[in-house]
Formats: C-alpha cells, structure tokens, sequence
C-alpha cells in the first residue's frame, strides 16, 4: 500500500528538511544576540576626536542673525526694537513742535468715550494750548504692498480723535514713506482710501527723514 501524504507535503520529502529554515532563523537570531552583548560602551575608534584642536564656527554669527530676523519677522531692519523706533519718531515730533513753541509730553491722557468716559493716553500732548498727537512710524511693506494691519491702526487713531473732547487741535504725525512704482505716499493713499473715516478738523504732519523735513499735508 502507498504511503499517505499530509497536505502540502510531496512525497519523499522528510520533516528535517521542511523545519531547516526555522533552525537557521533561530541560530541567527542567536548569533546577533551575542554580538550585541559582546559590543563595548566605549566610543568607536573612528568617533574619538581630539577637540582641544577644534575651531570656532565662522558661520555662527550669520545663522544666529539670520535666527533672530526669522523670530521677529515684523521688526523693522535694522533696529533694536519697534519700541525704540516708536520713542525716537515721538521725540523727533516733540522737537518740532517745541520749536514752534508747543511743549507736548508723552502719554498725554484724555477722558473720552461713548456711553462713558475713560482714560486713553495719546503719544504727545498738551493741556495749554490743547493739542494731542498721534505719532505713527509706518510703511510700506517690502513689497511695496499695502500695510492693512497699519492701516487698522490709523483708523483707530481716527476714531480716538473722533471721541476726543472738544476744543483739541488734533494731529496725525507720520513718516514720509513713497512707493517706487507709482511714487504715491503712505499718507496719500490712506487720506485717499480712508478718506470717510477722518475726523474734520484733524491735521497731518509728513517726517521726511531724508531731507530732514517736516512739512503739513
């Protein structure tokens, strides 16, 4: 009589052989086991670098600037801070008025407000004559676009004039900024975009900073 087969198993094929590949596995597996167990703490030969002998990064300076201008993307090139041009701009504004005679101090606070008053502080002021001052340093964004966030801050200053006690000469004090492509001022474009949102009465002062000019617009 033949003898029977198991399922999947051809004739003449002996168990040894079939569970061969499994032993090899098994003895492999072995194998990388010791070699990890028998590998030394210590550093490789080829990793053990004498760093008495290394040199300072020249490139280090660079990327740390480089680090610096990607954290603060909106600080104005070249400054400290936006804070620090914001209280130079605002001490150029008071030495013009002061020569014209008008002593402003900064922070000058006013009560103000719709159904209620409070306390808002402008840039410069002064009680006698009654003036009050918003300085604003902006412009144009490199690109020659359209600052919008800038701009909100403009109408902003509006609208606290707008709520500002009677009897105030009101000034927006700006710096002289043009765009190359069409030569058009930031004050231009705003007097001519927000044209409805500013108060009657308000006056506009232009600092060219490269001619070194104050002039009304």
């Amino acid at each position: 009589m033949a003898a029977e087969c198991s399922p999947g198993r051809e004739p003449g094929v002996t168990t040894e052989k079939i569970t061969e590949p499994s032993k090899r596995a098994t003895e492999y597996q072995k194998s990388m086991a010791q070699r990890r167990n028998s590998k030394s703490d210590d550093i490789l030969p080829q990793y053990d670098f004498d760093y008495t002998k290394a040199k300072p990064n020249r490139f280090a300076g660079r990327i740390r600037s480089r680090v610096n201008g990607m954290n603060k993307p909106n600080q104005r090139i070249g400054s400290i801070n936006n804070s620090q041009v914001g209280a130079d701009f605002e001490q150029v504004a008071q030495k013009f008025f002061a020569r014209k005679g008008i002593r402003l101090s900064r922070n000058f606070a006013v009560e103000l407000g719709v159904s209620g008053k409070k306390r808002h502080c402008f840039d410069l002021g002064s009680a006698n004559p009654k003036v009050i001052v918003e300085c604003k340093s902006h412009r144009w964004t490199a690109g020659a676009n359209v600052p919008s966030a800038k701009m909100t801050v403009w109408n902003e200053a509006m609208y606290y004039f707008h709520l500002s006690p009677k009897g105030f000469r009101k000034i927006l004090f700006v710096l002289h900024d043009k765009r190359n492509r069409d030569g058009e001022s930031l004050l231009g474009y705003y007097k001519r975009t927000y044209s409805h949102l500013i108060p009657k009465g308000v006056e506009f002062f232009e600092w060219d900073e490269t001619k070194r000019k104050i002039v009304k617009v």
